[in-house]
């Protein structure tokens, strides 16, 4: 797909995934640079149960002048677009990120286009342009706008914002392999004292104290090398954060940290060997109660959303199953807790149990003590609830 073809539509919601990172940000902000030069009526947004919150990003967007507007509703649409509210937009472009996924809110349009990098998981749209292979979402933004001849370095912000996005998403350049993410890298003509600034304010003091509490109470799994760390609500890139250092400690390959919200649970999944594969172990865990993206390895994002009212969940294979009083937090602590024990064990492409069942049991009956949950089994199953 070229971004010319977008220029078909008139009215356009450019859309990335929900906790917008940098590259989503600078991807969105470039594709919605170009439409306005081409006079199209054209609003950036991003749903989901948050907004964005993180030190970093908050100065992205007031320092690089980035319109994105939060939403939760369909017709927020029609009065960003200023059209009636019968009427859908013409298209929804989304970023970074690709309609239909779990770590987007999905809107109606009458046509859906997709502009991303990561692995594609179910049919594209005619209008897609997906290349799994680069870095960043902004690589690929900057050479479609390169393929329409569009000036970004006569935008001096728009040029920091695509380096700062690539430069985010691949580790301050360390996983940047591909020609094209060199290229950009190299070319770009952006601001180093925007960057720079950007760069120190990576977390914010309450993050901090966030964080260091969390690292505080982290538990490790010797026989399995694998750290659980709980943190108090934050932003779900600070899971990330907490997730790189936890990988630098010795022995640690694999850790999983996690927050409990309002609205449900944020996970980050890291992974430092080939036997166990981050984005595969977030899918995993998250199995028959929700969906944390193609790239759960970078890309976290709400995975489960809570249900009113008290009940309690057992595991059945890898499927948790609610029971009674609408499941409250049960299906939320049974999905996070009962895949644990099985990071160590690979085959056939999946997880199994091995020798990792009593030291599951274990781990719940710690729950129950410390967290006030109720354990029980049920058949062959594990059952855990709101002690009552």
């Amino acid at each position: 797909m070229r971004l010319s073809q977008l220029l078909e539509f008139e009215n356009i919601i450019v859309q990335c995934h929900n906790n917008p990172d940098a590259d989503a940000l600078a991807s969105g902000y470039a594709v919605v640079k170009y439409l306005k030069a081409m006079g199209k009526n054209v609003r950036f947004v991003y749903g989901g149960n948050f907004e964005i919150s993180k030190s970093n990003l908050k100065l992205m967007v007031s320092d690089l002048s980035i319109k994105v507007h939060y939403v939760r509703y369909q017709e927020q649409l029609n009065e960003l677009l200023d059209i009636d509210k019968s009427i859908l937009p013409d298209v929804i472009v989304t970023v970074d990120s690709q309609y239909g996924e779990g770590n987007i809110q999905k809107f109606e349009a009458k046509n859906i286009a997709i502009i991303d990098h990561h692995q594609v998981s179910r049919a594209l749209p005619k209008l897609s342009e997906v290349r799994s292979y680069q870095a960043s979402c902004a690589t690929v933004v900057w050479d479609m706008l390169r393929q329409e001849n569009f000036p970004v370095n006569d935008d001096i912000l728009l040029a920091t914002a695509l380096y700062y996005g690539l430069m985010t998403d691949s580790n301050n350049f360390s996983e940047v392999h591909h020609p094209l993410d060199m290229d950009m890298r190299d070319e770009l003509k952006y601001s180093v004292s925007i960057i720079t600034k950007f760069k120190n304010s990576n977390i914010s003091q309450d993050e901090l104290r966030i964080a260091g509490i969390a690292l505080l109470g982290s538990e490790y799994y010797r026989d399995y090398h694998y750290t659980i760390v709980k943190t108090d609500p934050c932003d779900p890139n600070v899971l990330g954060i907490i997730s790189d250092m936890l990988l630098e400690v010795e022995d640690v390959d694999c850790c999983l940290v996690y927050s409990i919200h309002e609205g449900g649970i944020k996970i980050s999944v890291r992974s430092c060997v080939r036997e166990v594969k981050a984005d595969e172990l977030a899918k995993f865990i998250c199995n028959g109660v929700g969906d944390g993206g193609t790239r759960a390895v970078r890309h976290f994002a709400a995975i489960l959303e809570a249900v009113a009212g008290r009940g309690s969940a057992h595991l059945q294979g890898r499927r948790v199953v609610a029971r009674g009083g609408g499941g409250g937090i049960g299906p939320i602590v049974a999905a996070f807790t009962a895949p644990l024990p099985l990071i160590a064990r690979r085959a056939g492409g999946g997880y199994r149990e091995g020798g990792g069942v009593a030291h599951f049991r274990a781990h719940v009956r710690g729950l129950r003590r410390d967290r006030g949950l109720a354990y029980h089994r049920q058949g062959d199953g594990v059952g855990i609830g709101i002690a009552r």
